[in-house]
């Protein structure tokens, strides 16, 4: 089988769609494909529902609910590519991290 080439042009800014946040991800098998569910958790009703339980509000175990907007389906390689592209992204954060942590020291010995 002979390797193929992809390159993508991604939009320029300005042309993008509009950003959503996001801060939950379930994946699962579908058939042979893997499906990602995205969404998110509203941090306000999170937080809603520590101070009903704090206050005893609650019979039981306050729940919250999640919210999917978004579902992928994904082919094992595509998965693959996925986690190449997270573990280049982290690489990156935790080299940022550990710069500032750098550079906080720095500080605190001046």
């Amino acid at each position: 089988m002979a390797d193929i080439s992809v390159s993508a042009q991604l939009p320029d800014p300005a042309d993008r769609p509009p950003a959503e946040g996001v801060n939950f991800f379930h994946f699962s098998f579908v058939g042979t494909d893997v499906q990602l569910l995205t969404g998110y958790v509203d941090a306000y009703a999170v937080h809603k529902a520590r101070e009903r339980a704090r206050s005893g509000e609650n019979d039981g175990r306050p729940s919250v609910q999640i919210n999917v907007t978004h579902r992928f389906l994904m082919s094992p390689m595509g998965l693959a590519r996925l986690k190449e592209g997270l573990d280049d992204i982290w690489e990156k954060l935790e080299a940022q991290r550990s710069e500032a942590a750098g550079e906080q020291d720095d500080l605190e010995e001046e």
